[in-house]
C-alpha cells in the first residue's frame, strides 16, 4: 500500500473539510475511510494510502493534488457551457468590442 506522507497533509484535510462545513464523520462515511482513520490523519498521527487520498478529495470536491500541495486549481475567467458554435459566438462578440474600443481610442486621439 503507498502511503503519503505529510506533515501538513491532515492540515489540509481539516481546513478543506471545515470549508466543506462538514464533520469528520461525514467526511470519513462520503470518502468511505474510518472515522477514526481520518481523525487521526487529521491529527498528523497516520499517513494516507493513495486510495484513501483519492476518495478524499472525490468526497471533497477538490484535485487530489490540493490535497498534497494546498494548491487551489485555478478558476477560469470564462466558462463555454455550450458548444463550439457558442463558443465562437463569444469570441466574435468579444473582438467586435475590442475592434470598437481600438477604433473610439483612434477617434479620440485624433
Amino acid at each position: 500500500m503507498s502511503v503519503a506522507v505529510d506533515t501538513a497533509l491532515g492540515a489540509r484535510v481539516r481546513a478543506l473539510r471545515q470549508r466543506a462545513g462538514m464533520s469528520v464523520a461525514e467526511l470519513a462515511r462520503a470518502a468511505g475511510v474510518p472515522e477514526p482513520a481520518l481523525a487521526a490523519l487529521e491529527g498528523g498521527e497516520r499517513g494516507l494510502a493513495v486510495a484513501e487520498l483519492d476518495a478524499l478529495a472525490d468526497a471533497l470536491g477538490v484535485p487530489a493534488e490540493t490535497l498534497l500541495t494546498g494548491e487551489e486549481p485555478a478558476t477560469p475567467l470564462f466558462r463555454n457551457d455550450g458548444g463550439d458554435a457558442e463558443a465562437a459566438a463569444a469570441v466574435a462578440e468579444m473582438s467586435a468590442v475590442i475592434d470598437d474600443f481600438f477604433t473610439f481610442a483612434a477617434a479620440v486621439r485624433r
